[in-house]
């Protein structure tokens, strides 16, 4: 898998919908408390944690090491897709 493979599915996965876009934690539930990626009550991840429920998790740390840290630095799901969308685009 490439790089660009690997945002191209976590743009699939957020589907432009910043409500499933957390940080701070792999993921949260309705209430906006911290949970597993894998949860059932999950309805927001972080990159890492999208990466987990698309079964691409260990290739996303090994295309992209500083996923979390990233992740967490962006103040909001524009800046996380601006940042899958140049990826994305990487040849």
């Amino acid at each position: 898998m490439t790089r660009s493979e690997l945002a191209t599915k976590l743009l699939a996965f957020y589907d432009n919908k910043p409500e499933r876009w957390t940080k701070g934690r792999m993921a949260r539930d309705s209430s906006g408390a911290g949970t597993t990626a894998m949860n059932k009550t999950a309805c927001s991840w972080c990159m890492l944690g999208a990466s987990y429920q698309e079964g691409i998790w260990s290739e996303c740390l090994a295309l992209f090491p500083r996923v979390v840290e990233l992740n967490d630095k962006c103040k909001t799901f524009a800046e996380v897709r601006t940042l899958l969308e140049e990826m994305a685009n990487e040849r």
